[in-house]
């Protein structure tokens, strides 16, 4: 986990053992990032976590939950923990639509 300053959001990335050899392949459920792996904890919008919380009463339970969830998901193919994140939609009918709209 790291953990600049108060003045930015602590980012959590599992170091071992890889996720993505974890997943054999698969796009993993309830990342921020794909690339580099940062754990979907909270969603920032709704200022679930802030500055002043403790780590150890937030974000080190909730990547513990996370955790779990994921090895679940591993096996079922079902992720199980809730959460809200948007559909990722194509770039390329993405950018027909708004083509489509500028003609």
């Amino acid at each position: 986990m790291s953990y600049p300053s108060l003045a930015h959001e602590p980012q959590v990335h599992v170091l071992g053992p890889s996720l993505k050899q974890l997943a054999s392949g698969r796009r993993i459920e309830h990342l921020y990032c794909q690339k580099t792996e940062r754990l979907c904890l909270y969603t920032p919008k709704q200022h679930e976590w802030r500055p002043q919380l403790r780590l150890s009463r937030t974000l080190l339970p909730w990547a513990a939950l996370w955790l779990l969830y994921f090895e679940d998901w591993v096996v079922t193919g079902e992720w199980r923990g809730g959460g809200t994140h948007p559909t990722p939609r194509p770039a390329r009918s993405f950018n027909r639509t708004i083509l489509r709209r500028l003609a």
